[in-house]
């Protein structure tokens, strides 16, 4: 008898305190969440706690039970969360823990606050912990606890590794002391129970800095993770997660676009199945438009006379101060922008840059609803482009919305047709005074977005871009907001010419390569697609690189440049003074290289690819002003043709006679990675050292070896020139056959042999297929003798 006494006392306690847990309730699988967004409800606002969980109180507790409320800003997201209202000193259990999980390899993330309702700020505490029995609150263990300092949402990430005990039943408690001020009042929401990851997320993510194309954010991190990957992205749009891994814990966002509301969340490397709470912000406006789209829902601007921020109105002096923001007539939402007895006004949206945007490939669509539309549906508005703000007179109607009625419709404006330069999209009241029609508009617009136009007859090339550009040529890369297949005219010339270039793209490419181009030149370009060739892009400048070197020898003897401390084009210089530089010598005329006590002229780069620097020999004539001189000169070789520390010498002289001596430097013992002969000067006189003639050359090849015929002297054909794959050999003078063609590198190997049948006119193909690229000598065997010709192979 007493033990059915002990047993049916044991069922009646699991029925007062909702103690007693069965299997079913068991947290068998990590990760679980509580939005306390499903509980059971009885109609109310207030709900009891989720399935399976429960509430005991303390021996000290007061006040009533928690419970899951939906009072108004309490809520961290959804309709609900968890309350401790006047519950000081009560426990919330969340459901046993299987045998397969053990509450110190687990954590729990959640946000929480205080109302301020009840209390101070201070003096309410919540504490999470573990308990080996619910009905026992003797057995709980506290693990941490949380003290507010504002009664703003805050994100709380715990681990229970601390925990030594076996207990299953993790829990919160109100620890609000006894006889604090005012009445405890917890909230508790998005609650995560999940394996503890191998670092801890960052926490404490913040926004720190916001302008209208970026955002600095700032995170704590609670591990020793060195490296965090950022994730952010626009809320509306199909846009996916932009990611950026950083070594900080500091990231600045960028290119992003004004006036959007964006989310953004951190992981750390070591975990990132662990990401820190996500934040929201949105971006400021822009007093210009750069990017594209962009959606203005008047929600978020301060009502009466306002236009949205960074946007500007002209008023005409009407009775009514319209457009500006109104609650009346919306048509999503709960603001729309409103016009009423406004004739003339107009709402001017933020300045279009042109240096990223053509006004001509782009549209508005908004909703347009008049709210006297029963009494006066023949409402009109005007959509146009306006020079001056200031100035309506400079005001290009675009398109008239006319029939605007009770019903609001969706209005889709382009403005492909304008070909005035106006950079402002404005919106016009069109309809006459009521006190000369004796009729009231009252218009709202709403759901305004600026994107890339969908309807274009074709559209206009937008962006270009120029990228990999080298002493020759110049990738050109430009966007369509159609995407659909289409020629396109690339124009482009040197700046100073007049005369424009002009390549055809075919379509199914955005992109082309110019060449061949002047080497350290500004060159000017643009691109127009020729279904509308009457809407160019925007033109776009760049400047070519400096010439490598690529063919030997280079000579130069300065005699074309004129006097002063310039060097030749593409050279380079370090020094101090206008020395070295190109000035008359002694006791002439005639002008040379001329060094001053240190400095280093630098030739122009090597095409180390297609020339070794080895191969190479630089010679020159030097003399000094007067003697003696304690000038010394040094050839070498540099990596960075800014950095003097960077110059290997190869070769030294001194004791340089006052009058010219001839000099050759063998650069074969160079074995570095250097693409700059350069020449090194010091002295400490003022006297002057002069440098003439200077060639770069190879030391021995075939180029020495081999005469050099034009195509006219033999009527001797050879194309393409630069080659890639092969490269044709036609001679076509008559009673001149081809015999047999060899193909030597720079240092007279053979790398290729073709014989070929005698025949009286003959066109020979070369495979040049696994040669590297440089330069070669193909010596043609006719029964006339041998024919030699220079080629490129790239």
């Amino acid at each position: 008898m007493k033990r059915l006494l002990q047993i049916w006392m044991l069922v009646v306690c699991a029925a007062v305190y909702g103690v007693a847990q069965t299997d079913s309730c068991a947290i068998s699988s990590v990760p679980q969440t509580w939005g306390f967004e499903t509980n059971n409800t009885d109609g109310t606002t207030t709900r009891p706690l989720p399935v399976c969980w429960i509430s005991v109180a303390g021996p000290s507790s007061t006040g009533g039970n928690p419970y899951v409320n939906s009072y108004p800003g309490m809520i961290h997201s959804g309709s609900y969360s968890l309350n401790f209202w006047q519950s000081r000193g009560w426990y919330v259990v969340l459901p046993v823990l299987s045998d397969s999980l053990q509450a110190n390899n687990l954590g729990l993330s959640f946000w929480w606050k205080v109302s301020g309702r009840w209390n101070t700020c201070t003096s309410s505490a919540l504490t999470v912990g573990v308990m080996t029995d619910p009905a026992d609150v003797s057995t709980f263990t506290a693990l941490q606890t949380l003290t507010p300092a504002d009664t703003l949402y805050h994100f709380a990430d715990i681990s229970l590794s601390a925990y030594t005990d076996t207990g299953k039943y993790i829990a919160f408690f109100d620890a609000t002391p006894v006889g604090a001020s005012g009445a405890s009042d917890i909230y508790i929401d998005d609650l995560s129970l999940e394996y503890v990851p191998a670092c801890p997320r960052p926490t404490d993510l913040t926004l720190v800095n916001l302008e209208s194309r970026t955002a600095d954010v700032i995170w704590l991190s609670n591990a020793d993770s060195t490296e965090y990957v950022v994730f952010y992205r626009p809320v509306t749009g199909s846009a996916g997660w932009h990611s950026d891994t950083v070594a900080s814990t500091a990231y600045t966002l960028q290119n992003l676009i004004p006036n959007t509301t964006y989310e953004v969340y951190v992981t750390a490397l070591c975990s990132p199945w662990s990401p820190s709470p996500l934040i929201t912000f949105r971006t400021d406006c822009a007093p210009d438009i750069i990017a594209v789209p962009q959606t203005w829902d008047f929600e978020e601007e301060t009502t009466g006379y306002h236009v949205p921020l960074c946007w500007s109105r002209y008023v005409s002096g009407s009775s009514y101060s319209c457009p500006y923001i109104s609650t009346e007539y919306p048509y999503a939402g709960a603001q729309a922008l409103y016009y009423f007895s406004s004739n003339g006004n107009m709402a001017i949206m933020p300045f279009i840059n042109s240096d990223y945007l053509d006004i001509r490939e782009l549209q508005i669509s908004f909703y347009i609803g008049n709210r006297r539309g029963g009494e006066s549906p023949d409402a009109t508005m005007e959509v146009g482009v306006i020079s001056n703000p200031n100035d309506p007179s400079t005001f290009t109607s675009i398109q008239v919305i006319d029939s605007v009625g009770t019903d609001f419709k969706y209005v889709t404006v382009p403005f492909y047709n304008y070909m005035g330069d106006g950079k402002y999209i404005a919106i016009r009241d069109n309809n006459p005074s009521p006190s000369v029609v004796n009729k009231w508009y009252s218009i709202y617009i709403d759901n305004l977005t600026i994107d890339y136009c969908d309807s274009l007859p074709c559209a206009v090339p937008y962006l270009p871009t120029v990228s990999e550009i080298t002493d020759s040529s110049a990738t050109v890369t430009w966007g369509d907001a159609q995407l659909s297949p289409k020629t396109y005219l690339v124009c482009y010339k040197p700046s100073e010419s007049v005369v424009w270039q002009v390549d055809t793209v075919y379509p199914g490419t955005r992109t082309h390569t110019l060449y061949p181009l002047e080497y350290n030149t500004p060159y000017d370009c643009y691109v127009v697609a020729v279904c509308n060739p009457e809407m160019p892009s925007c033109t776009i400048n760049f400047v070519t690189d400096c010439y490598k070197i690529r063919e030997v020898p280079a000579s130069w003897d300065f005699n074309d440049m004129p006097a002063g401390p310039s060097l030749p084009s593409c050279w380079g210089k370090i020094s101090g003074t206008d020395f070295p530089g190109i000035y008359p010598q002694s006791g002439n005329w005639y002008i040379a290289l001329r060094f001053k006590q240190t400095g280093i002229a630098v030739l122009p780069e090597i095409s180390t690819d297609l020339i070794p620097v080895s191969r190479l020999t630089l010679s020159f004539v030097a003399k000094v002003s007067s003697s003696p001189s304690d000038a010394m000169v040094e050839v070498g070789v540099m990596s960075d043709p800014d950095d003097p520390a960077t110059f290997t010498a190869v070769h030294e002289i001194s004791d340089i006679p006052t009058y010219y001596e001839s000099y050759n430097f063998s650069l074969d013992s160079y074995n570095g990675n250097g693409a700059y002969v350069a020449i090194r000067h010091t002295a400490d006189a003022n006297y002057y050292t002069f440098i003439d003639n200077v060639t770069l050359q190879y030391t021995d090849t075939l180029i020495d070896e081999v005469e050099d015929y034009t195509f006219q002297d033999i009527g001797f054909l050879l194309y393409p020139n630069p080659a890639h794959d092969y490269v044709d050999v036609r001679v076509i003078a008559p009673g001149i056959s081809i015999l047999g063609v060899e193909v030597y590198d720079v240092y007279g190997n053979v790398v290729r042999i073709v014989e070929t049948m005698y025949t009286s006119s003959l066109q020979t193909r070369i495979n040049l297929s696994g040669l590297v690229d440089g330069v070669y000598f193909l010596r043609v065997q006719t029964e006339n003798g041998a024919i030699t010709k220079k080629m490129v192979k790239r």
